[in-house]
């Protein structure tokens, strides 16, 4: 990456802290900032590095929760953002502790976009790959079950012509193929090969859209 994009990803962040700085704690803009510094915290994270950009992301999405009531229709995104940015400091550390946390907030999240709710699916998706991580570390097949029934229902929030259908496909194809390998049922194998060939016959329409 050239110097001149770190400088841009760096005076992104100084930008959001000062907004944040000069806003009054009673301001209705508040909010929306403490959103957007974490998310340029994050995002400096992932592109130069820095644990301490990702530890203060950490810090303003929780404080951004604190500031969301439970009937706040921001909360859930709060959550989400913490749940990604924590998981990411499993990632780096391998601290269980902090993909239980990842889990508790989509879990919550999800508890707030009920049957109906345009955001539902994409609340299920964030559990399900973090109860699939836990999984994957554990073994236990209580989580696992839990990612195939929540990647099932995002499917089935994800009709035809949806853009995140084929993602679903292969994530729902990609825990049942393991189920097999721990089960030995066929019938997890056939519903495999089933969602792998669901979504390579999307793809293309997908990268036909794209570009």
């Amino acid at each position: 990456m050239s110097n001149n994009n770190n400088e841009k990803i760096d005076e992104e962040v100084e930008r959001c802290r000062q907004e944040l700085y000069h806003c009054p704690w009673w301001s209705l803009d508040r909010l929306r900032l403490v959103y957007e510094l974490p998310r340029a915290l994050f995002n400096r994270f992932q592109q130069l590095g820095g644990i301490e950009y990702l530890e203060e992301s950490i810090t303003y999405y929780r404080q951004g929760i604190n500031l969301c009531p439970i009937w706040n229709p921001h909360r859930p995104m709060f959550l989400n953002a913490l749940g990604a940015v924590v998981s990411t400091r499993f990632e780096q550390s391998g601290r269980m502790a902090d993909l239980e946390e990842a889990i508790t907030c989509h879990r919550d999240a999800l508890a707030l976009h009920p049957h109906g709710h345009p955001y539902r699916s994409s609340s299920l998706n964030y559990l399900a790959n973090a109860v699939f991580t836990r999984f994957k570390q554990s073994g236990r097949m209580e989580d696992l079950e839990e990612a195939i029934t929540c990647h099932r229902e995002a499917l089935a929030l994800r009709p035809h012509g949806h853009p995140n259908r084929s993602s679903s496909l292969s994530n729902l194809a990609s825990a049942v193929s393991i189920h097999f390998h721990q089960s030995g049922r066929m019938q997890d194998l056939k519903e495999a090969l089933k969602y792998i060939c669901q979504a390579e016959t999307i793809l293309p329409t997908e990268h036909h859209i794209m570009h």
